[in-house]
């Protein structure tokens, strides 16, 4: 059973020497990522790590490169106690309280969350997405924290837009082309499903890229528009806009240039403001 811990985030600021928690938990990374527990204001690039400041009640996880390649998170709170250790389940735990607190304070969902499903047997999943690599999944149950109806108490609920801390992502246009897509994007997708892009013209390409032990890793987001895609078990379907995630080694080996007609075949995604994203793409097709 999970040890009760004392009520967080009663906003006193504490300060505290990160480099200490890696010694003590024999982490190697100083890729230090930040989230408010009051308003889930996310910095992903800590400065000063040594002397951090940060509230109480506050999450802090960090991102190390294991052997394999893949970059594992070690999660950590904010208590009286100090920087405590622990799992992402708890995390879950601790956001989804506050994100109810916030809701009811303020008539919002707090910034970078969104009401990505609902069940049919009236719970509801919120996912709070402050970058495209981190994303933390919530679900709510009829009952939890005095609601019976999760689904009308999330229902209508704009987000907050603006991040209260920076987020330090750092994004650029590979290639300029005016966007006319609206600014609300409308999901189609269901999330984490197999999927398949028939056919979209490319209308425009970002890079999106993030710094880990001074290197650079890129991702490439192909903005494909007035297609045709097919979710697993489901028919086909025109769409007016998605978006196409690619790896850089992608990216360079099939050199895709605006106008250009893709097909390829990954999984769905949905991002709070991006709306439909295809990820995980291993086949790609240009023409």
């Amino acid at each position: 059973m999970r040890k009760k811990r004392s009520k967080l985030g009663d906003g006193r600021i504490v300060e505290v020497n990160l480099f200490e928690i890696n010694d003590r938990h024999s982490l190697q990374s100083n890729w230090w990522h930040h989230i408010k527990i009051k308003d889930f204001g996310f910095l992903e690039r800590l400065q000063n790590i040594a002397s951090y400041e940060v509230e109480l009640g506050d999450i802090l996880f960090l991102k190390q490169k294991a052997p394999e390649g893949f970059f594992e998170k070690y999660w950590f709170i904010v208590t009286d106690k100090g920087v405590e250790r622990t799992d992402l389940s708890e995390i879950k735990e601790v956001l989804s309280e506050s994100l109810v607190d916030f809701v009811n304070r303020n008539g919002k969902l707090p910034y970078s969350c969104v009401v990505a499903k609902l069940f049919k047997n009236k719970k509801v999943q919120v996912n709070y997405e402050p970058t495209y690599y981190d994303i933390i999944v919530m679900k709510f149950s009829p009952g939890d924290f005095d609601i019976e109806d999760v689904q009308g108490f999330f229902e209508d609920l704009d987000a907050v837009e603006m991040n209260p801390i920076d987020s330090g992502l750092v994004t650029k246009a590979r290639t300029v082309t005016p966007s006319t897509s609206k600014s609300k994007k409308v999901k189609l997708f269901p999330p984490n499903k197999r999927i398949t892009i028939q056919k979209g013209t490319i209308q425009n390409i970002e890079e999106m890229t993030q710094k880990y032990e001074g290197e650079i890793y890129s991702v490439y987001l192909l903005h494909l528009v007035e297609g045709i895609y097919e979710v697993e078990g489901e028919g086909e379907t025109s769409f007016d806009e998605v978006y196409a995630q690619i790896s850089e080694n992608l990216f360079n080996k099939m050199n895709p240039k605006v106008g250009d007609s893709v097909y390829c075949k990954g999984r769905t995604k949905n991002h709070f403001k991006l709306g439909d994203i295809v990820h995980n793409i291993r086949t790609i097709k240009l023409s």
